[in-house]
């Protein structure tokens, strides 16, 4: 992966959801497989709250334009 972003959402409803997103090195795919990869990793290297409630795969993680050293959006 060339880049990860979590976000911890909280719903109206007082719950919380945890997205994941992922932007895939060059050359590389993010199939059911590598995704499959990513939460058995985060699993055994953390632990099961650190999976994350869904993931996607994207092109690009939104940065803010104007702050210097490209921030992500908040």
């Amino acid at each position: 992966m060339a880049e990860a972003l979590v976000l911890g959402v909280e719903m109206r409803d007082g719950s919380h959801r945890m997205p994941m997103f992922l932007v895939p090195a060059v050359g590389e795919a993010i199939g059911e497989s590598r995704l499959d990869q990513v939460c058995h990793l985060l699993r055994s290297e953390g632990s099961p709250r650190h999976v994350p409630d869904e993931i996607h795969g994207v092109d690009a993680l939104c940065r803010t334009p104007r702050r210097v050293g490209g921030s992500r959006c908040r």
